[in-house]
């Protein structure tokens, strides 16, 4: 296990200004974009993740998915809300994920440390060292590549991103955000052969000292349901798991063409 979290913010919203990443399709409320390291997966996200997609978006956006020949359809990680139309239309969950809050109040932050001098802003020059760093944590399933690290900052009003390093080399990083009063730990990654070290806790705490710089009131997290490391993590530093639960879910394609 690690201390690593992915789709950090749920429901990360598509950008047609993404400079690394074309937007292939988009309804009202939903957008097609590949899935990180295997375009014939294509991702289905949501555009504003305040907002519900519908049934006919995701109808759409699959139907454009077998036009352009993928395999298969895979969601972001979707309040239930989004995710109940989806599977009703036949996805399958291949995932869930545990969502955590808390508030935040400066003194309280304060009395967890100081990570000034142990992280370093983490360049756009270091990203695909990052997205190493990132599929080395995770797996190549669910490993981020560059563009989908480069659209993780841009998906939130102000952003942070922070590396830790040794020997030259990254071996933690993390992407955070912040929206109107709420924050948000977006990704954290940290080297197989540096967990437990206490890394992940220095970079949260770095984003959430961040974030009551910026007068955010509370701060949000999801990671999988199997992740205790991660849930360790959090719930140690105050973070409450909520009643919702969010569903990472797959349309297989070449299903579908068979039985036509």
């Amino acid at each position: 296990m690690d201390t690593s979290d992915r789709l950090l913010v749920a429901d990360v919203p598509a950008r047609d200004a993404q400079p690394e990443r074309l937007v292939r399709a988009r309804t009202e409320r939903a957008a097609l974009v590949d899935w990180p390291f295997d375009p014939s997966v294509a991702m289905l996200q949501p555009i504003d993740h305040t907002q519900r997609i519908r049934p006919a978006d995701i109808e759409e956006l699959v139907e454009r998915a077998a036009l352009e020949g993928r395999r298969a359809v895979r969601t972001s990680a979707l309040f239930p809300g989004s995710a109940a139309p989806a599977l009703d239309l036949g996805f399958t969950p291949i995932d869930e994920l545990v969502l955590l809050r808390r508030s935040l109040d400066n003194a309280a932050i304060e009395q967890l440390g100081d990570t000034s001098r142990t992280t370093r802003p983490l360049t756009r020059r270091r990203l695909d060292e990052a997205a190493r760093l990132d599929v080395a944590s995770f797996g190549p399933l669910w490993g981020h590549d560059r563009s989908t690290l480069s659209a993780t900052r841009a998906a939130t009003a102000s952003s942070r991103t922070r590396g830790i390093t040794a020997d030259r080399r990254l071996i933690a990083f993390s992407i955070s955000g912040r929206t109107g009063r709420s924050g948000y730990l977006q990704r954290l990654a940290v080297d197989p052969a540096r967990r437990r070290c206490g890394l992940g806790h220095l970079l949260a705490l770095d984003a959430m000292r961040w974030m009551t710089r910026l007068r955010c009131i509370d701060v949000w997290v999801n990671t999988s349901v199997s992740n205790t490391a991660a849930l360790h993590l959090y719930e140690g530093l105050g973070f409450e798991r909520r009643v919702e639960r969010l569903i990472v879910a797959e349309l297989d394609l070449t299903e579908e063409r068979g039985s036509k």
